[in-house]
């Protein structure tokens, strides 16, 4: 047999079958699986960074480009997405590491992004309430969220969004533009989170995102005073003043310069004057007792309300501090709190150091007292020289000794002025020396907070005889958002920055200005861009930014007429000014054509307000009219009636009516 036939053969030959024994069944999986093990997928653990540093002008990777694009970018490059998704929408992650001297913490940091084309709210109520009704809808919106759990046991629930609880919650647009919603810091439950370091985080962010505008509602308060009330009298700035939000709009016609005009005129208010009008009521005496007590505390003359409003506001930012040692501390019979001694915010020096620092102060006048001499008081210079020779820190030193009442164990440090030569005194006394159970528990001085609490009562809230006083506060009162713009150029930007306001074939500046919605784009190019570039870059950033700008074709720049698109920019415009582009394709028939939604809404109010400015309003039945209901003398606690004529409309039908019965009777 040849070769060739016995293959053939062997070819033909049937495979055996496998002998199985009596208890062995064939396997159902391909004998080439079986090594194979299914491990599942991990997802990494978010990463972690410094809650105080995060985002800081010293980050790398700072982003040089417009809001819309820098977002995403930082998102990939520092948060992690979830796998699960708050409804329709994607959830991303942060871990931020808070560092105190109490604790350690991890602090969740979300940022959900929201598709206005998919979401069932497309439209920013917030956006009207700014102003801000006619913008274009951006198709993009981000939600930053510190919830009030941590994230292990934080369910991403379909209603995440609209939890009351969260201790931190913004919103921007694509377009760079966004609102604060909601702070709490420890006064609204947080454990270890302070207002301004979440102010802090929010600040950062905003800067390194290069946001455009950023609104603000001031609705905060503590016990009975509104704090935008408060600041603006003692600091000329709400409280998030001192981030640089300004006035942006007030409610039932408020204008800016009504604003500013009544800042200025409670600022301006004469303490000499305040205690006059105060003269024939009975918190005269109170009143004149707690301007005298600071006036002495303070270095500087205190002559007006803002002065004196700003100094105890400075002092309140300290945190009270009792230096008191278990071993010898006694019960304190006291009505008085010592004041403050350590600023939390600065953190200079520890509690520990302060404490030194004033036993070492009580010990040289208790030698002082032993001595017998001048009473027991010494001068600050005698103090301060005497001290110094066991604390070198002059600084410390300093600090302690500005302040008043300051209680080390069983006594107190206290620091009067000497009225014939003005100088400061020192003594030490026993806590409980000349207190009579007969005297009020709260006294001017004391409590630097129950002060403030009673000159806002009595002199912003209920000021006697004087009517414009009381406009005064009212105006400020209803002057609730405040707006941040961040600058558009950056003094080490290399690139060519500009703002184009997208405008329709046709229309110009003036019709634009009548009503008809508007959108921005920031477009960032490169130094050595032509026209035809930047016409390029403001197409696709429309189309990225807008629902209506999809097929939007740019058709001509205003500042830019004359130039043809090889031109180079640099050579034609200067970076950062406004242009204005025409083009055709933006869809302003389509529902998303601007942020105060597709209704049709008509304010005119008799308090000149044209505009939601998110007060509670009616709409008059008959002409179709809103007006706050204040206005109409409706109180908030009273039910909407269903029906409701407006005074204009029932003048006019009452004139109606009497016209025709006129008539009537004449033929």
């Amino acid at each position: 047999m040849s070769i060739l036939e016995a293959n053939k053969k062997r070819k033909l030959r049937p495979t055996p079958t496998p002998m199985l024994r009596p208890t062995q069944t064939p396997s159902l999986v391909p004998p080439r699986r079986l090594w194979r093990t299914q491990t599942p997928t991990l997802r990494p653990t978010p990463k972690v960074y410094d809650f105080h540093t995060f985002a800081d002008a010293d980050y790398h990777n700072n982003p040089k480009g417009a809001f819309r694009d820098n977002m995403p970018l930082f998102l990939q490059e520092y948060a992690q997405q979830q796998h699960k998704n708050v409804g329709c929408m994607p959830a991303w992650l942060m871990l931020l590491r808070h560092s105190s001297s109490t604790e350690d913490a991890i602090v969740p940091f979300y940022i959900i992004v929201e598709d206005v084309r998919s979401t069932q709210r497309p439209y920013c109520n917030h956006c009207r309430c700014s102003g801000w009704g006619h913008h274009f809808v951006s198709k993009t919106n981000y939600h930053l969220i510190i919830p009030e759990a941590d994230h292990e046991s934080m369910p991403l629930v379909d209603d995440f969004l609209d939890l009351q609880t969260h201790l931190f919650h913004g919103l921007i647009h694509c377009n760079g533009f966004g609102h604060l919603l909601s702070i709490k810091g420890t006064a609204g439950g947080s454990k270890y989170l302070h207002d301004k370091e979440l102010m802090d985080l929010w600040d950062r962010i905003c800067t390194n995102l290069r946001t455009r505008k950023i609104t603000v509602k001031d609705l905060s308060r503590k016990s009975s005073m509104y704090l935008r009330l408060l600041y603006g009298v003692g600091y000329g700035h709400s409280w998030h003043g001192k981030w640089g939000y300004k006035f942006c709009r007030g409610s039932f016609g408020v204008a800016e310069l009504d604003y500013f005009r009544a800042i200025k005129d409670l600022s301006s208010l004469q303490l000499d004057q305040i205690v006059k009008d105060f003269g024939d009521t009975d918190k005269c005496r109170e009143i004149k007792q707690i301007f005298r007590h600071y006036k002495d505390m303070s270095e500087t003359p205190l002559m007006t309300l803002k002065d004196l409003l700003g100094f105890m506001l400075t002092i309140k930012s300290y945190a009270p501090l009792h230096i008191n040692k278990k071993a010898t501390a006694a019960p304190s019979c006291s009505t008085s709190k010592p004041l403050v001694i350590a600023n939390k915010e600065d953190g200079k020096w520890s509690a520990k150091r302060l404490g030194e620092a004033a036993e070492v102060i009580a010990t040289v006048l208790k030698e002082k007292n032993a001595e017998k001499l001048c009473h027991g008081k010494m001068t600050r210079h005698d103090l301060r020289a005497a001290a110094r020779v066991h604390i070198g820190d002059t600084g410390l030193l300093d600090h302690v000794l500005s302040l008043d009442n300051v209680d080390v164990g069983t006594h107190v440090v206290c620091r009067t002025k000497n009225p014939g030569t003005h100088i400061f005194e020192f003594s030490l006394e026993e806590l409980g020396n000349g207190i009579k159970a007969s005297e009020p528990a709260r006294q001017p001085g004391v409590d630097v907070y129950c002060d403030l609490v009673y000159l806002y009562n009595n002199i912003l809230v209920d000021y006697p005889g004087l009517k414009w006083v009381n406009e005064a506060t009212w105006v400020v009162l209803n002057s609730k958002c405040f707006v941040k713009e961040w600058p558009l150029l950056d003094e080490n930007d290399q690139f060519l920055t500009f703002t184009c306001r997208l405008m329709p074939l046709g229309e110009t500046e003036t019709t634009m200005e009548k009503g008809l919605p508007h959108g921005e784009v920031v477009v960032v190019v490169p130094p050595h861009a032509t026209v035809g570039e930047l016409k390029q870059a403001v197409e696709n950033a429309a189309k990225n930014t807008y629902c209506i700008a999809k097929n939007f074709k740019v058709t001509n720049i205003e500042e830019l007429e004359g130039f043809n698109d090889e031109t180079l920019l640099s050579e034609a415009v200067a970076s950062g000014i406004d242009l204005c582009v025409t083009g055709i394709g933006l869809a302003l028939e389509n529902r998303f054509r601007c942020q105060a939604g597709i209704e049709s809404w008509e304010v005119r109010c008799t308090c000149g307000a044209t505009d939601y400015d998110g007060e509670k309003m009616i709409q008059c039945n008959d002409c179709r009219v809103w007006k706050h209901t204040d206005c109409c003398g409706m109180k908030d606690t009273e039910v909407i009636p269903r029906v409701y004529i407006c005074r204009a409309c029932e003048v006019t039908d009452a004139l109606n009516t009497i016209f025709f019965e006129e008539v009537i009777e004449n033929m």
